[in-house]
């Protein structure tokens, strides 16, 4: 099963809902906002973060969202969002 690009991970323990996107050369979910990453797995009811770096970033469920909501939530810390619509279709 394909990963879905953008995902939000659904905070618990004091940690902030997060709008993470897929990197397909890491295979794991990244956050702009933040300079973070998780790896993932599937389970039965979902999509699951793993974080061996965070307790409050592990386990939590990662649920798809669009483009538009992950840009949103990462304004002013992606790079260059103009560009990143161009060569998103290369990237992942």
């Amino acid at each position: 099963m394909k990963p879905p690009k953008y995902v939000k991970l659904i905070a618990r323990k004091g940690l902030h809902s997060s709008a993470l996107r897929y990197q397909p050369e890491e295979k794991n979910y990244y956050r702009d906002a933040g300079a973070w990453s998780v790896d993932y797995k599937y389970k039965k009811d979902g999509l699951y973060s793993v974080s061996a770096q965070s307790s409050a970033a592990h386990d939590c469920r990662l649920v798809t969202i669009t483009k538009a909501e992950w840009q949103k939530d990462n304004e002013g810390y992606v790079w260059n969002l103009e560009l990143w619509n161009v060569l998103e279709d290369f990237v992942l």
